[in-house]
């Protein structure tokens, strides 16, 4: 005989735990979680509970995350840069329309910053029970022309309709000729911020990105696109009143 995992977590996650309970037979018992050493338990109580032979609960949190969601609302500002992106709207949908800027250049040992490109109203509907506790972002961008050299100039998360100060702008060029996704924060990713359920709720939260020519001489862009922007938010959600377990795990037997 085997075991299968069901309930909220299954698979290789849900026998980690199983192990975590070093085969002890006993119905019922207190384990410690600390030894189980993953950040899908961070924020809980360091226990779990093993109330029968099949069933692990945890108490009063669960891991939740909304997403990957498309942005409701797209505009340019130029709080940055000297080129504004043309059809930013193209940016909501992953469908090879693209927001473009042209002729971007590092000539003369300048450095051509567009616009930032701002992405918002996310719809996110979270409880007031949820606690962030991170966010991803992903761009999915591509440039084309002779010598190509585009890099991210500023990525940056928007709070009640404010760029923040906190970037996440990678060195890397951007890819030449094809669309490539790239992630920004994660999980366990606050961009040096603090957050509650309703600023991820709001029509105004969002993501800003600049980009530039990196300011050598023989480097210049023809065309740069964004085809798409998407964020993620990641939390925990404490138990609501008169649940107060959170069924995490469940073992039943199956044929080998």
């Amino acid at each position: 005989m085997a075991a299968s995992y069901s309930g909220e977590l299954v698979g290789p996650k849900a026998a980690a735990l199983w192990d975590l309970l070093n085969n002890d037979n006993d119905l019922y018992g207190t384990y410690d979680l600390t030894a189980y050493n993953s950040p899908t338990f961070a924020g809980h109580p360091p226990m779990i509970y093993r109330t029968s032979a099949n069933q692990i609960v945890v108490p009063g949190i669960s891991v939740n995350s909304q997403g990957p969601n498309d942005p409701g609302t797209m505009a340019t500002d130029n709080a940055v840069g000297n080129i504004d992106w043309v059809n930013p709207d193209n940016a909501k949908t992953s469908n090879d329309a693209r927001a473009t800027i042209g002729n971007m250049s590092g000539a003369g040992g300048g450095s051509d910053i567009s616009y930032y490109l701002k992405a918002t109203n996310f719809s996110f509907t979270h409880a007031s029970t949820f606690t962030p506790t991170g966010i991803k972002v992903t761009i999915e961008r591509q440039d084309t022309g002779a010598v190509l050299k585009p890099r991210d100039y500023r990525v940056r998360l928007i709070k009640g309709g404010v760029i923040g100060s906190f970037d996440m702008a990678e060195a890397n060029y951007w890819k030449d000729g094809s669309d490539e996704i790239i992630t920004y924060g994660g999980a366990r990713a606050m961009w040096n911020e603090s957050w509650a359920y309703t600023d991820f709720n709001a029509s105004n939260f969002g993501v800003a990105i600049s980009a530039f020519c990196d300011g050598v001489p023989s480097h210049f862009v023809t065309n740069l696109g964004i085809d798409h922007i998407t964020v993620t938010t990641y939390g925990t959600t404490e138990a609501v009143s008169g649940n107060p377990w959170y069924y995490y795990a469940q073992q039943k037997a199956a044929a080998a």
